[in-house]
């Protein structure tokens, strides 16, 4: 069965890499949002079953984009998996009252991602 990933980040970068990572592991349908602001109106619309998010970005941040999905129904089960980089503490903080399932670096390694992605879906 084919599992629903969202990628939330605000460099295209970034997301194209996971993105790539993703779909050469298998069978996972990929989608992309640049900020929380519309990754909330794709989890209003879809059905994921995993997110991968940046903590800072501008408009919505993850850790505002995580406390809402932690907060709703629809989406409270959704694992999610934080990729950043440099983040200051009063945000590691903040993530940290919502349980995640992963946290990986940014820049991070493909097989790191693969990795931690497999161990999730499993």
């Amino acid at each position: 069965m084919t599992k629903r990933i969202l990628v939330v980040d605000d460099s295209s970068t970034m997301r194209e890499l996971a993105s790539m990572t993703l779909e050469v592991l298998g069978d996972y349908d990929i989608e992309e949002a640049s900020d929380g602001v519309e990754a909330q109106k794709m989890l209003e619309e879809q059905v994921y079953d995993l997110v991968l998010t940046d903590l800072d970005m501008p408009h919505r941040g993850g850790d505002e984009l995580i406390a809402w999905m932690k907060s709703d129904e629809r989406t409270q089960a959704i694992p999610i998996i934080v990729l950043t980089a440099g983040v200051d503490k009063i945000r590691q903080e903040i993530a940290k009252k919502y349980p995640v399932e992963g946290w990986l670096d940014k820049p991070f390694k493909p097989n790191q991602l693969s990795k931690i992605v497999e161990k999730v879906l499993e």
